[in-house]
Parts: C-alpha cells; structure tokens; sequence
C-alpha cells in the first residue's frame, strides 16, 4: 500500500473521471470512485474480512490498519488529521490529494480524497461544532461535569445524591423500582445514581456506589466534547479532590464499578 500512496502523492490529480483514469491502481475488482462529474475520493481496499471466523477478523483488521497506518507514518510522519473524508482514521493532507487510512467495519481501505471535498466535509463539521457548543444539550452537560468534579457526596446516602441532583438543577425523572437506581436529566443528557447491594452496605459503603452522567452527543463532535469535558473535569479536581464511591477491599468477589 505504501507504493500507492507514494505514487499518489506525486500524481497531477484532475479530479474527474478522465483526470483520474491517468492513476492506475494494479488491477483488482475492491476500487471504488465515487463522484461523477468531480471525482470526490477513491478507496482501496487493503484486507478484507473473510467472515468464515468473527473472532479472527477482529483480531485481524486492527492490525492490518496499524501496519498501514505506520507505513504511511514512516513515509510522511505522524498524521495531519483524523478524518477521512467523513470516516475515522488517519490522514496525511497534501496540496493535490489527501491520503487516509481507515479500518471500517468489514475491511482496512486507503482513501485518496479531492482536498475540495475534504476541506467541504471539515467546513460541514466546523458549522456542526459550532452550532452544538452553543446548544442548551452542551452548556447544561458541561454545567454539571463542573458541579459534580466540584461536590463532595458525603457519606452516598439518599440525603446526599438528592443534593447532588439538586445542585445539578436537573431535577428527578424517578426511581427504578427492581434497581432502585435514581435517574435525573436535560435534552439528551442523564445523570444516575446506582444503589449498593446488601453485600456492600455490610462492609461500610452508604445507600449508593456511583453517578453516572451519560450524553448522546453528534458523532461531529466526540472528539472536542470527549478532550473538553475531561480538561474540565481535571481543572475542577485539581482544585479540590475528585468525589468518588468509597474504595474498600472486599472479601469474597470483586465489585464492579461504573
């Protein structure tokens, strides 16, 4: 794959369907064009999944994406970006082209992208980020992960998770009556609080173990909100020690921890 590349990188590329007929991939039946007029992208697919043993692709493909990805990487260096085109993965951009690596579900595949379409799809992104930065479903999530870095739950009785939810101003939507779990949230966000079992409680810990506070965020912006709320999360606990459940050693089986 690392021939290829190369020999993209050093391409005239005019990206239409007679500009790229010029660059020949050794012929194979796994090459798709996409675009008609304006040529967007080509993929090639490097290793496909033989889906006689599940196991074995999982364990497979991950390692073909690695080896291509550090062929490209002694190439070039270390990736410019990570979108290709609207996929996750690797990217190195250059003037004429820009070459990705990216192992979807089925199958490692390189991608050599019309920067145009590259640079339209990361404007479409740009728009989506800042659209959602400024949305109540942002500023109510980010609101609370500095409230719940900050608050310390006491001694995890009910007394105190209701201060917790109350703090976070989010209100209760109710309580799981089998788990007895504790549910509170705004627009796509939900904080939990999860009880302990009687196993627990006899060594010491309150009425409750954890707080979970799950989003459903756009797929645009994981990776800012992911960095975001965690440099949040960090600044708020340095300045005063991050709350959690108390940690005990346990006889008998370990306890899962959310």
């Amino acid at each position: 794959m690392a021939e290829i590349a190369e020999a993209a990188r050093g391409f005239e590329w005019v990206w239409t369907r007679s500009g790229v007929e010029g660059f020949r991939v050794q012929p194979r039946d796994d090459v798709r064009v996409s675009g008609t007029d304006r040529v967007d992208y080509i993929v090639v697919t490097v290793a496909q999944a033989s889906g006689l043993d599940e196991a074995d692709d999982r364990a497979w493909l991950p390692i073909v994406f690695f080896e291509v990805g550090t062929e490209l990487w002694k190439l070039w260096g270390a990736p410019t970006g990570v979108r290709v085109a609207g996929e996750i993965g690797a990217s190195w951009t250059f003037p004429n082209v820009v070459v990705g690596v990216v192992a979807a579900a089925r199958s490692v595949e390189l991608w050599l992208i019309n920067p145009a379409e590259q640079m339209r799809l990361a404007d479409i992104e740009r728009r989506a980020i800042a659209e959602f930065t400024t949305s109540v479903e942002w500023t109510d999530t980010v609101a609370a992960v500095a409230v719940l870095a900050r608050i310390d739950p006491g001694s995890w009785t009910r007394t105190d998770v209701d201060r917790v939810f109350d703090a976070v101003e989010w209100g209760r939507e109710g309580e799981n009556d089998e788990s007895g779990t504790v549910k509170g949230g705004s627009g796509t966000a939900s904080l939990y609080a999860f009880r302990t079992s009687d196993y627990q409680r006899r060594y010491g810990y309150g009425e409750f173990e954890a707080m979970w506070l799950t989003a459903d965020l756009p797929e645009e912006v994981l990776d800012l909100a992911y960095s975001d709320l965690l440099a949040d999360a960090f600044e708020y606990s340095a300045r005063r020690r991050m709350w959690a459940a108390p940690k005990r050693s346990l006889p008998g089986e370990g306890i899962r921890r959310r």
